[in-house]
Parts: C-alpha cells; sequence; structure tokens
C-alpha cells in the first residue's frame, strides 16, 4: 500500500478487495488526494502501530470503546477484532457492520450515526455517575 503512494491506479487496485460496498468517486478521489499527501514513513509506522495495538494487552484501557468491524473485512475480520481486543478491554463493545476495511467510506451514514449514538451515550454514563 505505502509502495502505491504515488500512483493513483496502482491505489484503486490495493484497495478494491478490502471494499465491499462501492465508494463515492468524489469521496475516493478525496482520501487519494490526503492519501498522496502522506509523509511515507508516517505510513509505515501507521502500519507498524496496528501491530502493536493487535497485540498489546487491553486491560489498561478503562474507558468505553466501540469497535467497528466490516464483516466482509479481509484484513482485520470480526473474529479477529473479538479476539484480539474486544476480550480484552473490559468497557468495550464491537458492531459489525455489512461492509468491507473501509468503513467510514462505505457506509459514512451510519458510521456517524453509530459514533454520534456512542458519544452521547458516554454523556449520560457521566452524568449517571456524578
Amino acid at each position: 500500500m505505502c509502495d502505491a503512494q504515488q500512483s493513483r491506479d496502482d491505489f484503486k487496485r490495493i484497495l478494491a478487495p478490502f471494499v465491499k460496498i462501492p465508494i463515492k468517486a468524489e469521496l475516493t478521489e478525496t482520501f487519494l488526494d490526503d492519501f498522496q499527501k502522506a509523509v511515507g514513513v508516517a505510513l509505515e509506522q501507521t502500519l507498524e502501530m496496528c501491530a502493536i495495538a493487535l497485540a498489546e494487552p487491553g486491560q489498561r484501557i478503562q474507558v468505553p470503546t466501540l469497535l467497528l468491524a466490516g464483516s466482509y473485512d479481509p484484513l482485520v475480520p470480526p473474529d479477529l477484532l473479538r479476539n484480539t481486543v474486544l476480550s480484552r478491554i473490559a468497557r468495550a463493545r464491537m458492531i459489525a457492520l455489512p461492509c468491507g476495511h473501509e468503513i467510514p467510506q462505505e457506509m459514512p451514514e451510519q458510521t456517524a450515526a453509530l459514533l454520534e449514538a456512542f458519544v452521547s451515550g458516554l454523556g449520560r454514563s457521566a452524568r449517571k455517575a456524578a
């Protein structure tokens, strides 16, 4: 993926297997614009960070956590998240959506609604605790 940073066609070809629901063309172009502006080492370190996050025990995370998973994600499938992340964070819950890896791009309205509901629920929890 990092090697495809300078080629929009290569990037689209690499991205295709990770997408279940077609992404709007203008959203893909905006994503590619941003991707091409990123510093290469930052992209490489993002991949490194993901590997560490999946291996790192989550017991230290003590806040409510929402995991969004793509049911058809070949890179980070729901079972992997369930076994590596969800099982290690006491206050986590996971919602699997019928999409691939690019959840916010494939299902932007649903993603926004889920995040808004999650954050709104955090406000209610804080008021109850006070």
